[in-house]
């Protein structure tokens, strides 16, 4: 009764706590840095057009049109409330399958949903609290798929690939990767071995198509740097990885790393005021490292999970390589950016280690 009272509680505290963070990064964060796009959303005058069946932008200004007459801050607090929605669902997802049964996991969660950059960003009125809501959602449907415990709405999954195709196009191949994945598991109930023969056909197609397509990503990501002030903005970096053609493949796995973490120890040195952000990707990192020693564990136990390697493969990979080319030349938009696809990786991740670590009766394991 104890633990049921405390894990009750913390949604609680974390809605005190997001609402908080309201004021904070009206009247704190703002001061010393952009709330990105957030006040020219409020900015806006109501208009309407077909543009708001399918542009982001034009629904952030019609909303943020709508809410500025709550005055600030109350006037992020309907964006707020819709990011912890998306807490919420996450976090019973996982209480209903007895996750927090183990009170470190339980901790671990509430940690990763405390950063302060996670705080502000998606407290806001901003494409980040909306996306808080739309990731949460497709990370149970991904839970579900693997321990099933509720029925899956259509209507709703519809609607959710909507916002998800509006607001984040580009997790679109992750989301997928998995869930297709999963399915070809599930329907033809694939032994270990098949299960690895899978992954490689499916990774190879994914990677074969992506090399075919590189030159539509060199006419991208060598016209990224122009969407960047680096006379305004002091923290946007040089332009070495953009260059040439193929440059996005040569430095692909460090700028998936240092895209994810944001500023280096040099940029933190340069600037103190990257010391929060950088200690908190430093927290992130050992978390997110400490839930995958699960894998690790399995494999030296020579029972290696397939299924949970598969799916933390592919969401890991496709997530970070497409926030890759947005978050490479400015460490501020790498940190923003991240949020989007952040409260997709937390509860997967904690849900994989409690699944991997005390795995249910799936096929796909080897034993």
């Amino acid at each position: 009764m104890k633990i049921s009272y405390k894990q009750n509680a913390v949604l609680f505290y974390l809605f005190i706590i997001k609402f908080l963070f309201i004021f904070v990064a009206e009247f704190g964060y703002s001061k010393v840095s952009q709330l990105g796009d957030s006040h020219r959303y409020l900015e806006s005058t109501i208009t309407f057009g077909s543009s708001l069946l399918y542009s982001s932008t034009a629904l952030m200004e019609f909303s943020g049109a709508i809410v500025k007459y709550l005055q600030p801050p109350l006037y992020h607090l309907p964006a707020m409330i819709l990011s912890f929605i998306g807490v919420a669902v996450s976090f019973n997802a996982l209480k209903k399958r007895s996750v927090f049964n183990n009170k470190w996991l339980l901790y671990l969660f509430i940690l990763l949903n405390v950063m302060p950059s996670y705080l502000i960003w998606t407290s806001i009125h901003s494409k980040e609290a909306v996306a808080v809501l739309f990731m949460s959602y497709f990370a149970v449907i991904i839970i579900n798929m693997i321990d099933k415990r509720d029925e899956i709405s259509k209507i709703s999954f519809l609607f959710f690939c909507y916002l998800l195709l509006i607001f984040k196009p580009q997790y679109f191949v992750a989301i997928i990767s998995v869930v297709v994945y999963l399915y070809l598991l599930i329907k033809f109930r694939l032994n270990a071995y098949l299960s690895i023969l899978l992954f490689l056909c499916m990774f190879t197609v994914q990677f074969m198509l992506l090399v075919s397509v590189s030159e539509y990503i060199d006419l991208v990501t060598l016209n990224m740097y122009s969407h960047f002030d680096p006379e305004n903005a002091k923290s946007t970096r040089e332009n070495i990885y953009f260059v040439n053609e193929g440059d996005f493949f040569r430095g692909m796995l460090y700028g998936m790393f240092i895209s994810f973490w944001g500023p280096t120890i040099n940029e933190t040195i340069a600037r103190p005021v990257w010391a929060v952000f950088f200690l908190e990707s430093l927290v992130i990192m050992l978390v997110f490292s400490f839930l995958y020693l699960g894998q690790i564990y399995r494999l030296l136990s020579y029972k290696f999970n397939f299924i949970a390697f598969g799916v933390l493969f592919f969401s890991l990979f496709w997530l970070l390589l497409v926030h890759y080319p947005f978050g490479i030349f400015n460490p501020g938009s790498a940190i923003r950016y991240r949020q989007n696809f952040y409260p997709f990786l937390v509860p997967l991740l904690i849900f994989m280690y409690h699944w991997v670590t005390k795995p249910p009766n799936v096929d796909g394991e080897i034993k």
